[in-house]
């Protein structure tokens, strides 16, 4: 950004404060803080908040202790596939193809995984 700040400088009645420069990760993530969405999983304190919550879901005998995902893999599904679509209830979350995951996730996986967001 400190380059695009720079350029913006030198335009002639630029005004400092006029304009504000940002990436669209730290943007998406203001938009998510303002509009109460606590789904933003960018930063420390939200792997903080994963790892908290995989803790309790994820224990012996349930689904997704069973299956053995990464919590990579965990993230990527409630990145891409949870949070990018806007799923927030289980029947849509059941109602949809999964294309490109590599992993089958049962009715029962994905209500367990729901919990995790």
């Amino acid at each position: 950004m400190p380059v695009l700040e720079t350029l913006y400088e030198r335009l002639p009645g630029s005004a400092r404060d006029a304009v504000r420069f940002t990436n669209i990760d730290l943007l998406a993530a203001q938009m998510c803080e303002e509009a109460g969405d606590l789904r933003n999983w960018n930063g420390v304190q939200n792997e903080n908040t994963f790892a908290l919550a995989k803790k309790e879901i994820v224990r012996p005998g349930t689904p997704l202790h069973e299956l053995g995902c990464s919590d990579g893999y965990l993230r990527e599904e409630i990145q891409r596939v949870i949070i990018g679509r806007g799923i927030d209830d289980l029947d849509s979350y059941l109602g949809i193809d999964r294309i490109g995951r590599e992993m089958p996730f049962r009715a029962a996986t994905r209500c367990w995984l729901l919990e995790l967001t």
